[in-house]
């Protein structure tokens, strides 16, 4: 009995810490796969702030950028089979600057 409890704990431990990993790993290929699409875009490092990467429920891995000339919106990117692309600005978010020109809205979501 005390030799089934302990294989139980540990098969639970290394399906926690697989899924951890997984987390974390998908997070971070995210982030590198949207700053890689904006380079592509014709950004410069120096023109982005951050970009965080975060698990949610839809999307399931997506990403919010922060760029240096516009430091007070959040862009969010995600990842699908079409490749990265951006799903969201503060004007489709029903934010109170719904009447601003954000200067790196993409044109297709």
């Amino acid at each position: 009995m005390k030799k089934w409890l302990i294989i139980s704990a540990s098969v639970a431990i290394c399906a926690v810490l697989l899924f951890v990993g997984f987390i974390n790993f998908e997070k971070y290929k995210l982030k590198r796969d949207v700053e890689e699409y904006l380079l592509m875009k014709g950004y410069k490092s120096s023109d982005i702030i951050s970009i965080t990467t975060h698990y949610g429920k839809l999307p399931s891995f997506g990403a919010k950028v922060i760029f240096a000339d516009e430091p007070e919106v959040m862009y969010f990117y995600l990842e699908d089979t079409d490749g990265v692309r951006q799903y969201a600005t503060p004007a489709n978010l029903g934010s109170d600057k719904t009447n601003s020109v954000f200067k790196h809205q993409e044109k297709k979501y």
